[in-house]
C-alpha cells in the first residue's frame, strides 16, 4: 500500500513541476496571452501561435483576404471533415465550445511563411475580435469617390 502511495504522489509531483514549468516559460518567453487568446491584434497584423506553440507567427493586414465568425459546431464540423478547409487550415483551439473566428489569407510568393490558406482560433471574445479586425482592414481599403 506505501508504495502505491508514493506512485500515485510522485505523478501528481511530476504533473504539478511540468504545469508550472510551462506556465514559467509561457511567460518568460511572452507568449501567454497568445496561449490564453490563440491570436492577437498588433499594430500591423494578427500574431499568432505557430503549430506545437513553437513560437509567434504573423500576419499583416494588407495579407488577409476576409474574416469572419462561425460558430463551435460549424467549426468543428468543417475541422473534422475534410470537405470543410481541408489540410490547408491552422486550427488553435483554446477554448472548449466557443465560437470561432476564421481569417482566410490571401495567396503569398512566400510559401514557407503560410502553408495554410485559413486560421481559426477563439479569442476571448471573438464578436469583438471580429469587429476590430474589420475596423481595421476597412482602414487599409482606399476609399473611391464618385
Amino acid at each position: 500500500m506505501l508504495i502505491l502511495t508514493i506512485f500515485f504522489a510522485s505523478i501528481v509531483l511530476v504533473a504539478i513541476l511540468t504545469v508550472t514549468a510551462f506556465r514559467f516559460l509561457a511567460r518568460r518567453c511572452g507568449i501567454k496571452d497568445l496561449i490564453e487568446d490563440g491570436a492577437v491584434l498588433t499594430e500591423d497584423g494578427i500574431e499568432y501561435l505557430r503549430l506545437f506553440m513553437l513560437g509567434r507567427g504573423k500576419i499583416k493586414f494588407n495579407e488577409i483576404e476576409s474574416v469572419k465568425l462561425i460558430s463551435f459546431p460549424k467549426a468543428m464540423l468543417s475541422l473534422m471533415f475534410p470537405f470543410g478547409y481541408g489540410l490547408s487550415v491552422h486550427g488553435i483551439r483554446t477554448r472548449l465550445f466557443s465560437d470561432f473566428v476564421e481569417i482566410k489569407i490571401k495567396k503569398t510568393p512566400r510559401w514557407y511563411e503560410f502553408h495554410f490558406h485559413y486560421l481559426l482560433f477563439t479569442p476571448k471574445n471573438a464578436v469583438s475580435f471580429v469587429e476590430q479586425l474589420k475596423n481595421r482592414l476597412d482602414g487599409l481599403v482606399p476609399q473611391t469617390s464618385n
